[in-house]
């Protein structure tokens, strides 16, 4: 192509000049190639001393506590806040340099609590313990120095004794009955806006254990419920 183009004065540069051009081909190539694969890997953003799995699972702590934040029950919840004390107890003994942002954003978060209204709702999903379980798989020393009791507040001398996000419609002793909607929230909305007379107390249900656990508690302590109806979307 050069000689066509220069003629047969330019056959001196020929080889010279492919050789450049296919160094500086394959140099290109190998530094493409070379970005793409660090950025597949998620090794760019990646703190110098952390392990891009370590790197993951911090990023997934820090989006489970912000998102949980920003919910209002998150706010007034005793997971939260027992989260947010055992991060700052486990995080400074952890060897990596990503967990800086994370520890940097925990003053922020305690200082948006409120006063905690309950212990534990047993949420479906649960941020707090998301974000607990994430550091203990990804950090195994860490449970031997900050853990998630969970464990629900029961109120004594007081009914319901367990407090949650249900309606306490309860006047007298004349409403004997008591509605799970299970995780149908919507319907527990609705029966409470009709507001039945013998409807003492309704709420959702949505954990097998948890939410089960305060459903007994609130319905065997009022002498005054006899019927359980179990209704909605499981």
């Amino acid at each position: 192509v050069y000689l066509s183009l220069f003629g047969s004065s330019f056959a001196g540069f020929t080889k010279p000049l492919v050789f450049t051009l296919t160094l500086s081909s394959v140099g290109f190539s190998w530094w493409w190639m070379n970005r793409k694969s660090r950025r597949d890997c998620g090794c760019d953003d990646s703190p110098s001393g952390t392990k891009p799995n370590e790197h993951e699972s911090i990023r997934e702590m820090h989006a489970e506590v912000s998102e949980g934040m920003n919910l209002p029950k998150c706010q007034q919840c005793g997971c939260m806040k027992e989260t947010l004390e055992q991060l700052g107890i486990a995080l400074p003994s952890l060897k990596t340099a990503s967990v800086g942002a994370l520890a940097n954003e925990l003053g922020k978060w305690q200082q948006q609590m409120k006063p905690i209204k309950y212990a534990c709702l047993g949420c479906a999903h649960c941020y707090p313990a998301v974000a607990m379980n994430i550091l203990h798989k990804e950090f195994p020393e860490t449970e031997k120095i900050a853990s998630l009791s969970c464990e629900f507040e029961v109120r004594p001398n007081t009914w319901p004794p367990v407090p949650g996000e249900y309606f306490d419609l309860c006047e007298g002793d004349s409403c004997p009955v008591a509605v799970s909607t299970l995780a149908s929230s919507e319907l527990a909305d609705a029966l409470a806006e009709r507001r039945p007379r013998e409807l003492c107390i309704v709420g959702k249900t949505e954990t097998e254990n948890i939410g089960i656990d305060k459903l007994i508690k609130n319905t065997i302590t009022n002498r005054t419920i006899r019927y359980l109806v179990v209704a909605g979307d499981d």
